[in-house]
């Protein structure tokens, strides 16, 4: 997962101009919380939401869920069904324990919905260079 969670930060640095990961919650304009669902989705999602708000408080927040598979078109729900927190936005993602971080459409879909989620954000809250505090199960 660790490979996973470098090559997620990577490929989203290349997209949004200027992003940077910060070693602190008060230099950040927003969260980037990556947690693989381990058993059902609404709950790990709950679980992930508690814990963005008791280190973030009411920052913005990116969730990557991250569903184990070896089928990189497995059906999977859009999570942002399940998100009932204010400024939260969500990304499916695949991956594989022996794989990590899968080349696949719909990865390269979630990170450029990322991508452009976090560049109108930052553009609404006027800041460049942004910083992005990863926060990891």
């Amino acid at each position: 997962m660790d490979k996973f969670t470098a090559d997620f930060n990577s490929s989203l640095q290349k997209q949004v101009r200027g992003l940077k990961k910060v070693h602190s919650i008060d230099e950040c304009e927003f969260i980037l919380h990556l947690f693989p669902i381990a058993s059902r989705a609404g709950t790990d999602i709950d679980a992930a939401i508690r814990t963005v708000d008791q280190g973030a408080g009411s920052k913005p927040a990116v969730l990557g869920v991250l569903f184990p598979t070896n089928d990189p078109d497995k059906s999977i729900q859009d999570s942002n069904n399940s998100i009932n927190r204010e400024n939260t936005f969500a990304v499916d993602c695949v991956f594989n324990e022996d794989r990590d971080f899968m080349k696949c459409k719909r990865n390269k879909e979630s990170l450029q919905k990322a991508a452009a989620h976090i560049t109108s954000k930052l553009k609404a809250i006027n800041k460049n260079p942004p910083g992005l505090k990863k926060e990891n199960l």
